[in-house]
């Protein structure tokens, strides 16, 4: 039994001619190559132009077959991502981080680390960690490593366990002034050209010796200085300074022992400066509304954290069974968002006006420039009904207003009706004489308390 890399796919060719099978297993970060031999057959006649297709794994192999020969190269991984916000980039004035950089599963009572594990080789391994960006293909960031077994900005660490992972308990991001980004460029890009020229990838003519080739690496590096500078200009322009990448690049040791064979870089998750604009969590705290109407419009008051006025959206969606999104946006400008930390919206019409029931959405905010987005939220919309309009009750008449009269006066309002006794008792209309048929029934201002309780003031 091979215990080793996962094999996706396994065609066997069977070729009249050589007898020979050539198959490929490939894992999408890298790819291994699997040739044996077949034994020979008796009678090949009947395999003319017939491709047979298997599907495989790598650990179910189990050649019996002695010619047969399975090899996957050694290759990193990371186990553990670093956590991509809440870890802030440090000016060299501020002094040391409090904390190395936290793994993404990293909790109060249970600190975790980026950690990394070098896959199909047990031994002596270096592993080299630098900053680049996050850019396709990446670039060397200005930013520097800090912290144990870092100089020069870059952390370097020899392992020999049988596990073979590796922990980064102890790094810290040095954050690079701005005004000294393309200096830094410029720097980094001389010691490329340098080091290629050292390592003999600038051929020379032949015939020259070592003091002309050395001349010529003068010249070159006179020459090329300004077509570095505005590279380093060029750079300088596009580098984000608020998000870095980790890149691990593991060294195993050559023929001569010295760790001359370098295995293919990984590169982990973007890490998110905590104090820059755009590296804060976005969080719905509370919606003055969950629910609307279908034909949108209605205003929302929604509280949040921290967000951008120019750099921030209100998205609607919901997903089908056939997984098949419709989304839209609420409506806002820059100035329904109150102090970065209150949105006021009006939310988008419903893709379906005809609903016959309720139907239920989600809202959460999103980014616009790196597209992170909230954790999402509920809201109902309602099928959309005909406003009615509401008729006044029967029997009352509207009297006019008087102004007041003092500042405990009140004004009085009684329906219209041919019998009093309905509204006022007998026993409390004995003392107020004959009492007449009320023409109309007006509000009169009450200027004493005595007075307020069950009176009339009637016009005849």
């Amino acid at each position: 039994m091979k215990d080793s890399c996962k094999v996706m796919s396994l065609f066997v060719i069977v070729e009249n001619n050589n007898r020979t099978t050539e198959g490929k297993c490939n894992d999408s970060a890298r790819s291994c190559t699997l040739r044996r031999n077949l034994l020979k057959m008796e009678s090949m006649n009947h395999y003319n132009n017939i491709d047979i297709d298997f599907v495989l794994s790598c650990q179910d192999l189990n050649y019996s077959d002695p010619t047969s020969h399975f090899t996957c190269d050694p290759y990193i991984e990371i186990i553990e991502q670093p956590k991509q916000r809440g870890f802030r980039f440090r000016y060299g004035c501020e002094g040391p981080s409090h904390g190395g950089l936290p793994g993404v599963s990293s909790e109060k009572n249970k600190k975790t680390y980026p950690t990394v594990k070098i896959q199909n080789y047990t031994g002596p391994a270096k592993i080299v960690v630098q900053l680049v960006t996050i850019d396709e293909p990446p670039l060397l960031h200005v930013h520097s490593l800090v912290g144990r077994q870092c100089e020069n900005g870059i952390c370097v660490i020899q392992m020999d366990s049988e596990d073979m992972t590796a922990s980064f308990p102890n790094l810290g991001i040095l954050h690079v002034p701005k005004k000294d980004v393309v200096a830094i460029i410029e720097e980094q890009l001389i010691k490329s050209w340098t080091s290629d020229t050292q390592n003999g990838n600038i051929s020379l003519p032949d015939g020259k010796n070592e003091n002309e080739m050395e001349l010529q690496h003068k010249q070159l590096q006179k020459e090329d200085r300004e077509r570095i500078h505005r590279e380093a200009q060029k750079q300088t322009k596009y580098m984000d300074l608020s998000v870095i990448r980790l890149m691990f690049t593991p060294y195993l040791p050559g023929s001569d022992g010295k760790f001359t064979r370098r295995l293919s870089s990984v590169i982990s998750d973007p890490i998110y400066d905590s104090k820059a604009p755009n590296a804060t969590s976005l969080r719905i705290v509370r919606m003055a509304k969950t629910a609307g109407s279908v034909m949108g419009g209605d205003e929302v008051f929604l509280l949040c954290d921290k967000v951008q006025k120019d750099d921030i959206q209100v998205r609607f969606y919901q997903e089908d069974e056939s997984g098949h999104i419709w989304e839209a946006f609420g409506k806002f400008g820059a100035a329904d968002v109150h102090r970065q930390f209150a949105i006021v919206f009006k939310t988008p019409k419903y893709f379906d006006i005809h609903i016959a029931k309720p139907v239920s959405v989600f809202v959460q905010l999103r980014r616009r420039s790196d597209g992170e987005m909230s954790q999402p939220k509920p809201f109902i919309y309602y099928p959309h009904t005909k406003r009615m309009t509401v008729l006044k009750r029967p029997g009352f008449f509207k009297a006019p207003s008087y102004p007041d009269k003092g500042e405990n006066a009140s004004g009085l309002q009684f329906p219209v009706d041919n019998d009093i006794t309905a509204y006022f008792p007998t026993a409390e209309l004995q003392g107020y004489g004959e009492i007449k048929k009320p023409l109309a029934i007006y509000n009169h201002m009450v200027t004493t308390q005595e007075t307020r309780n069950n009176v009339a003031c009637f016009g005849y």
